[in-house]
């Protein structure tokens, strides 16, 4: 067991020490970059072609993007909203399915 005068004891960083050093902290932030997600942080102008739902200038960031008000939302609520439109969308319609089953006859 070594003596706690030997571990007091500093040995010199050498060169090979702190390039490994900082390879490992450039390879951290290099594999951190690639978890965010692939947004375009940016300025939109308006576009009136869109109608007057999507008239207002858009700005997008890494954690949310703003909507017809000009307020920011974070992208988990716009997901969910996505999620819940899809799924009001792809609900069954009698009317259409009345509307098949007329045609077919």
């Amino acid at each position: 067991c070594p003596s706690r005068a030997a571990m007091a004891k500093k040995k010199p960083t050498t060169c090979k020490d702190l390039s490994v050093f900082w390879f490992n902290i450039a390879a951290c932030l290099l594999l951190m970059s690639c978890a965010v997600p692939q947004v375009p942080w940016l300025y939109e102008d308006s576009d009136p072609g869109l109608s007057l739902r999507f008239s207002s200038y858009r700005y997008y960031s890494p954690v949310a993007a703003n909507d017809a008000w000009g307020s920011m939302v974070p992208w988990m609520t716009w997901s969910r909203q996505v999620c819940t439109a899809l799924e009001r969308l792809n609900q069954p319609n009698l009317f259409a399915l009345g509307a098949i089953a007329a045609q077919a006859s």
